[in-house]
């Protein structure tokens, strides 16, 4: 994801419909551009994330396929995800 510039910081209200679906690689290291209004899973498995505006880290969740995880997520750890095709929407 690094480098991508259709995922950019929203300026809508947090109840408006999402306009940019990015896909994303989990990693240890790298953070998202920016912070995500939710993200959508479609393979099931669980998901390791820091929650947008501090470098709190979650308890790993499990996601269904299809499910949409409405977090504002500043990064998506490689351990402890096994959901795979994971994307940003904003």
């Amino acid at each position: 994801m690094a480098g991508n510039t259709n995922l950019k910081p929203f300026v809508t209200e947090p109840t408006a419909p999402y306009t940019a679906m990015v896909p994303i690689t989990p990693s240890d290291t790298v953070a998202l551009p920016y912070p995500t209004r939710g993200i959508l899973v479609t393979v099931s498995g669980t998901i390791q994330v820091m929650i947008g505006g501090s470098s709190q880290q979650i308890p790993a969740a499990t996601a269904s396929n299809g499910a949409i995880l409405p977090f504002s997520v500043t990064q998506v750890l490689a351990t402890g995800t096994s959901a795979t095709g994971l994307f940003a929407l904003n």
